[in-house]
């Protein structure tokens, strides 16, 4: 027979009302009675009806989060933060794996219409603008992660946007490899849809200009994202960037440094410099986006721009709280938060026995 949280009460020797702050940990309980009644909830196996409290509030206390990829640093870097802010807020995190798939993003997105979820945190770009504009036109609950919409820049909604000053990483990775001489930069990246490659290929786009230099769209590299690729058990990114690496370095043999926006492209690239003799940073420069554990020990080390993505997922799961606590907050500004330029061994000045890559 399930025990009931008046019989709780009756037990521990004080009202439901006490029973019922200390179960939805809301206002005030003196700490030893707290104890009292924790250890009594204990001891008769008192478990609370989240179904019924859910019909009296109107609420889950818990939020989605829509990501990706479960291999990702990135993403297991911000799930943290996330899961810290709402564990500490009395929320549950339900975690939605993509897979780069946009019917499955859009089957958990069902789950907010629903009701199932009080809130949702996205990471991913696999559904269009128009389907997720008109999600945000719905006011339900959302943080978007590095993703805007200028169609409802100006618009009263619930939604909110968290993310890392993409446009200033470019900006200033771009200037260091300037200032060390390079001109022939290449880029290799995932979706040209993507918020944050727009952002950064226009943070790069705008160093140059201050050099009176123009980015060269031959040597900026869109490698696909995985539903873009053909069927086939090779198709990584990591094999699609090492035939991307192999046919730029042959065609464009200038190059002298390469930005890699998604560090997943990174075994393919590094193979292929490999192959062709092209020795880090002796003979090109390597940059990565977004740090990751294994970044330091690299052979050389990597030099990379990261998002503080742990600090990342904690604003975003604030935000997103707020949201559905005070339906009435609006927030028009997205929240933006500076990146960390690593400096590490895989950049060099241009070397002298390439007066080619200097070139401009």
């Amino acid at each position: 027979m399930r025990v009931t949280a008046k019989q709780v009460a009756e037990k521990a020797g004080v009202s439901l009302a006490t029973v019922s702050r200390v179960i939805n940990r809301s206002g005030y309980v003196e700490a030893s009675v707290r104890a009292r009644i924790e250890a009594v909830m204990a001891e008769v196996g008192y478990v609370p009806n989240r179904t019924a409290k859910n019909l009296v509030t109107g609420r889950t206390k818990t939020v989605g989060l829509i990501i990706t990829s479960l291999q990702s640093p990135y993403f297991i870097r911000l799930t943290e933060g996330i899961q810290d802010v709402l564990e500490n807020k009395g929320y549950h995190l339900l975690l939605c794996n993509t897979k780069f798939n946009a019917k499955i993003e859009l089957e958990n997105l069902q789950l907010l219409r629903e009701g199932m979820l009080d809130g949702v945190i996205t990471s991913t770009g696999s559904l269009t603008h128009e389907v997720m504009v008109e999600l945000i036109r719905q006011h339900y609950p959302m943080v978007f992660i590095n993703r805007l919409f200028d169609e409802v820049k100006n618009e009263p909604a619930r939604a909110g946007f968290v993310m890392g000053d993409l446009h200033y990483a470019g900006l200033n990775v771009t200037r260091h490899l300037l200032e060390q001489g390079h001109r022939q930069i290449a880029v290799l990246y995932g979706s040209a849809n993507s918020t944050s490659n727009i952002l950064r290929l226009q943070g790069m786009e705008k160093a140059m200009a201050d050099y009176g230099l123009r980015p060269r769209p031959e040597l900026l590299r869109c490698v696909p994202n995985p539903p873009e690729l053909s069927s086939g058990l090779d198709d990584t990114e990591g094999v699609w960037a090492y035939r991307e690496t192999m046919e730029l370095l042959q065609t464009h043999p200038e190059v002298s440094a390469i930005l890699v926006f998604y560090h997943p492209m990174l075994s393919g690239i590094m193979k292929a410099l490999r192959e062709v003799g092209r020795k880090v940073p002796e003979s090109v420069s390597l940059v990565g986006f977004d740090d990751f554990p294994l970044a330091p020990y690299l052979d050389p080390p990597l030099t990379v721009m990261g998002q503080p993505v742990y600090e990342i997922g904690r604003a975003a799961a604030r935000l997103l709280v707020q949201k559905i606590e005070d339906p009435t907050l609006r927030v028009a500004e997205p929240i933006v938060l500076k990146p960390d330029f690593t400096i590490r061994r895989s950049i060099a000045p241009v070397p002298a026995r390439y007066p080619a890559m200097a070139a401009e």
